[in-house]
C-alpha cells in the first residue's frame, strides 16, 4: 500500500522538527582539498528547500508513482530485478565502481586517466525484431512528450580498469539520441505489447545489470554535482527543485546542484586528452546552464564515487562534491538568472524556481539518507549524491582528528 504524502511529505505543511546537523569543524583548503578540523562548533547542515505552496510544485494527497511511462525509478522494483547487485545501500539504487573518497582523503588528489576512441558508437540491435521494435515506437512517444527536443554528441563509457592507482576510463563518442534509444525507454511498453527492453535484458542476466560493454545500451556518463555553501557559518547543500519536464527523476523533487550526460568536445582534436578536458569541463558547463555558477564562483571540486544506476539499467553515473564562497541569497539569485535564460529555449526546462519557504530536515548520518531519501523528496540521484557527500566529509573529519 502506497504511503501517503501526509508521511512523506507532510513536514511541508507543518513547521518540522529542528535541524540536526553532523558534527564537522569547517572546511579548509589545502592544496585545493577541502580538509575539515579548524573551527569548533561548526557543522554541516543538510538543509532540505522545501516549499510550502507554489504555482509550479503542489504536496499530492498520494505519494507520486515512481514507475514512469518510460523509466521506473522504484527502489524496491529495481532492487528486485537487480537482486545480485550490491547497491550503495538499501535504497538508493546505484552500484559502486570505484569510490574515490579514501584516495582523495590519503593523497589529495584522484588518478583518473581518459582513453578517447576517435570511433563513432552506434547501438547494436536486439536479435529479437519485435524487441528491437520498442526503440522506434519509445523514441517516437519520447519526442512527442518533449522530453527531447535537439541531439548531440555525448560521452559513452566503454570499459573500465586499473593501471596501478590510475583509473583508466575508455570513451567513445555517440549521440544523445542512442540513450533515448536504450537506457532511457527501458520500461516503455506501447499498447498491445507484452515486454520491454529491461525486460529483454534481465531476462539474459537474471539478477543482473547488463555489462557495461553491451553495445545494446548507449551507457553514456552522467555528471552529478552537489555544491556546499555556508549558510549562517554551516556548510549546507544547494538542492534545486526538479521539474517534470525532463527525461528522468521529473517527478518535482529535490536534485543534485547540477546534472546532466557528459557531452563530447566540440572540437576533439584540439582538446587534451585529460579529465579535465573531457569531463570537468562539462561538469562546468552545466553549473553555468542550470545554476548561473561560473567555474571561479567554485573553490573546489573533486569525483567522490563512479557508480552504475540501476534505472537506466547500469548507465555511468559520476558523482562529485563542489565547495562556493557564495551565500544563499546569491546562489538563488544566479539560479533564477540561469532559469529565466533557459526558459525561452526549445528544450525542457531542468529546475523551478526556488520555493519561498525553505526548511531543514533531519539526518544524523549518511546511513539515514540512504533510508529516507523518498520520504523526504529526494530524487535517487540527489539522495546518492548526498549520500557520498556525506562519506566524504565524515572520513576527512576522522583524517583531521587522526
Amino acid at each position: 500500500m502506497k504511503k501517503s504524502l501526509d508521511t512523506i511529505f507532510g513536514f511541508q505543511k507543518r513547521h518540522f522538527k529542528e535541524m540536526i546537523t553532523i558534527g564537522i569543524g569547517e572546511a579548509v583548503s589545502l592544496s585545493g582539498i577541502p580538509l575539515v578540523g579548524t573551527a569548533a562548533g561548526l557543522v554541516v547542515k543538510f538543509a532540505l528547500k522545501v516549499l510550502e505552496d507554489t504555482a509550479e510544485i503542489r504536496v499530492p494527497g498520494v505519494q507520486p508513482s515512481k514507475h514512469g511511462r518510460f523509466i521506473s525509478e522504484d527502489s524496491f522494483f529495481l532492487e528486485t530485478i537487480y537482486r545480485h547487485e550490491r547497491p550503495v545501500w538499501r535504497g538508493i539504487p546505484y552500484v559502486e565502481m570505484h569510490s574515490f573518497i579514501d584516495e582523495i582523503i590519503t593523497t589529495k588528489r584522484a588518478n583518473i586517466r581518459i582513453q578517447a576512441s576517435r570511433d563513432f558508437f552506434d547501438l547494436a540491435p536486439f536479435e529479437d525484431p519485435d524487441t528491437e521494435s520498442l526503440r522506434d515506437a519509445a523514441e517516437h512517444e519520447f519526442r512527442n512528450q518533449r522530453r527531447m527536443t535537439h541531439d548531440s554528441d555525448v560521452i559513452r563509457l566503454d570499459s573500465v580498469s586499473k593501471e596501478g592507482d590510475t583509473l583508466v576510463l575508455d570513451i567513445r563518442r555517440t549521440r544523445y539520441s542512442r540513450q533515448v534509444r536504450s537506457n532511457l525507454v527501458l520500461d516503455f511498453v506501447p499498447d498491445g505489447r507484452e515486454t520491454s527492453l529491461r525486460k529483454a535484458l534481465s531476462d539474459e542476466r537474471f539478477g543482473h545489470l547488463p555489462h557495461l560493454s553491451d553495445t545494446r545500451l548507449a551507457n553514456t556518463i552522467g555528471l552529478a554535482i552537489l555544491v556546499f555553501y555556508k549558510d549562517n557559518g554551516r556548510l549546507t547543500p544547494f538542492f534545486v527543485p526538479r521539474t517534470r519536464e525532463v527525461a528522468i527523476f521529473n517527478k518535482g523533487e529535490w536534485h543534485c546542484t547540477a546534472s546532466g550526460a557528459a557531452e563530447w568536445p566540440v572540437d576533439p582534436e584540439r582538446t587534451p586528452e585529460t579529465f579535465e578536458a573531457y569531463i570537468l569541463d562539462d561538469l562546468y558547463t552545466e553549473l553555468r546552464e542550470e545554476v548561473g555558477l561560473e567555474q571561479d564562483e567554485l573553490t573546489n571540486i573533486l569525483p567522490l564515487a563512479l557508480c552504475r544506476e540501476m534505472a537506466r539499467g547500469g548507465k555511468p553515473q559520476m558523482f562529485f562534491i563542489g565547495f562556493t564562497d557564495l551565500s544563499h541569497a546569491d546562489l538563488v539569485e544566479r539560479m533564477e538568472t540561469a532559469r529565466k535564460t533557459a526558459l525561452p529555449r526549445t528544450e525542457p526546462t531542468e529546475v523551478y524556481r526556488m520555493p519561498f519557504f525553505r526548511f531543514p530536515t533531519q539526518f544524523p548520518d549518511a546511513e539515514s539518507i540512504a533510508r529516507s531519501f523518498e520520504g523526504s523528496g529526494f530524487t535517487s540521484e540527489g539522495a546518492a549524491n548526498l549520500y557520498y557527500a556525506v562519506r566524504f566529509l565524515q572520513s576527512a573529519e576522522k583524517d583531521a582528528d587522526g
